[in-house]
């Protein structure tokens, strides 16, 4: 059995100004073959996930090209078209193939595809035909498309924020791939997009209220049948139609139990909106109570400038407002290469 693993991850922040450029990438790594061996197999990345499978005797998984960039904004048009129709190239060239593996992110958006992910998906399987089963493992933070899921054959996301599980889930992708090639499973996936966002302050799965959708889904894989079963919590620094979250069910072989345990997901996700809102205070009042505190240091984030989210972090608010209020004691760091070359 021969399987590819291939990917391009990025979490793309629409409103950030400096693009995602060819170089940016080649300066992160675009790692081909044995490189990505060298980098991910010990990791508790995706890749190392798919890697796993090649430890299986009758398994031959092949690397063939991984690359990645820190959250920024906009993949560039020449970036976008360089990267894939290189990915496209070695599958094209080392075929044939009993099934692919896709790595990506689910938030990357360029500059001629707000969909990207969705559009490598469309493109991998427009060049594998419709019988060669499709992978597909993507980030938390996913904007999911009907385009990613109708074109793979298994969609897995990963379960926990901060992201401790990406190696499993890839794990859990790659076994549901092996086995629908064996003929032991026939995958049929259902995704639910309720229009709902969730506020950046409360996404962490260790709390109210992603814990309890978790829980949820560790419900839904308890029924027989479900082979996978996800909620995505969305990536809100994109200006994209599929912002938001999804939820989604890949059961063996029956599309209406899939669609049933999916809208179950999406409907318990619904009744509980309120609890999404964000709760956090104006720059006046974090800074009043940082400057009240009785022990220190107290750290201030300003999510709108989000630096782990492609946020430049070049904002002037809080520290406009620390002035303004006379806060004797206050450090900012500050992005601003123009300053620095000063």
């Amino acid at each position: 059995m021969r399987l590819a693993a291939l990917g391009l991850s990025h979490e793309t922040n629409t409103f950030a100004r400096l693009p995602a450029t060819y170089a940016r990438f080649q300066e992160d790594g675009i790692l081909r073959g044995d490189e990505i061996l060298r980098e991910y197999a010990e990791s508790h990345a995706t890749l190392a996930g798919y890697l796993e499978a090649d430890r299986q005797p009758d398994i031959d998984l092949v690397p063939l090209l991984f690359t990645q960039t820190n959250p920024i904004g906009t993949i560039t048009a020449d970036a976008f078209e360089r990267i894939v129709s290189e990915m496209l190239n070695l599958l094209r060239q080392q075929g044939p193939w009993d099934g692919v593996l896709l790595a990506l992110h689910g938030a990357a958006v360029s500059e001629d595809y707000p969909d990207a992910d969705g559009e490598i998906a469309h493109r991998v399987r427009a060049l594998l035909g419709p019988c060669v089963p499709v992978g597909l493992t993507i980030d938390m933070h996913a904007n999911v498309s009907r385009k990613m899921v109708d074109n793979v054959t298994a969609t897995v996301v990963y379960r926990t924020n901060p992201h401790l599980d990406a190696r499993l889930r890839a794990c859990e992708c790659a076994d549901i791939i092996v086995r629908t090639i064996r003929g032991e499973v026939h995958p049929a996936q259902a995704l639910e997009t309720p229009p709902v966002v969730i506020n950046i302050v409360k996404q962490f799965t260790g709390e109210e209220p992603m814990r309890s959708l978790v829980h949820d889904v560790e419900e839904v894989l308890a029924r027989p049948g479900v082979l996978s079963a996800s909620v995505a919590e969305g990536y809100p620094y994109a200006d994209v139609a599929e912002m938001g979250m999804s939820f989604l069910v890949v059961h063996d072989g029956d599309g209406m139990a899939a669609r049933d345990a999916a809208r179950w997901l999406a409907r318990r996700a619904w009744n509980r909106r309120s609890e999404f809102l964000g709760e956090t205070p104006s720059a006046d009042e974090a800074l009043r109570a940082a400057a009240t505190a009785a022990r220190g240091p107290v750290v201030l984030m300003d999510v709108g400038d989000n630096i782990g989210a492609g946020s430049p972090g070049d904002s002037t608010v809080l520290l406009e407002t620390a002035r303004r209020l006379g806060v004797r004691r206050y450090l900012q760091t500050l992005c601003g290469s123009e300053a620095v070359r000063a």
